[in-house]
């Protein structure tokens, strides 16, 4: 079983793999990991994969037992866009408003975060009690050059 924090990475390789591909929500709900969130809602930045039928926020509020309400108006945070300036643009749009969303995708914070946007702890590390931050110049070029060695 492949277990994917990104719902860009579940559109992918769903389907496509001779293993199971399951989101990180529904993968604790189905081993009753609790959730230390407290809040009862929370502003979220939707990512693209999920702005159509919101299969991962729903399992996200269901693991979190929070509401997790998509902000409006903005764009994808433009890691899927294949123009370099339509990409750049939905980049500008979403940093300038994304100040204190949760994010719940692993690509769509990582990308905010390291591009200046004051974006709140993904979801998942709220969840868990667990305080990081996206990996960022040397240490991110270390981690993608990790699964080169498994």
């Amino acid at each position: 079983q492949l277990v994917v924090a990104c719902p860009n990475c579940l559109s992918v390789f769903a389907g496509r793999l001779s293993v199971p591909v399951v989101d990180i929500y529904t993968y604790l709900i189905e081993r009753k990991v609790p959730c230390r969130l407290e809040a009862h809602a929370l502003e979220v930045f939707l990512p693209c994969p999920d702005r159509k039928d919101g299969r991962i926020r729903q399992a996200a509020e269901t693991w979190t037992g929070a509401v997790l309400k998509p902000a409006t108006g903005l764009p994808c945070c433009g890691l899927g866009i294949r123009n370099p300036d339509a990409a750049g643009n939905a980049l500008r749009k979403a940093v300038s408003g994304s100040d204190g969303l949760s994010p719940y995708c692993a690509s769509c914070y990582g990308h905010l975060y390291r591009n200046g946007a004051k974006v709140k702890p993904h979801l998942l590390s709220q969840g868990l009690g667990l305080h990081e931050k996206p990996a960022q110049g040397l240490r991110l070029a270390l981690n993608r050059l990790k699964p080169l060695r498994w």
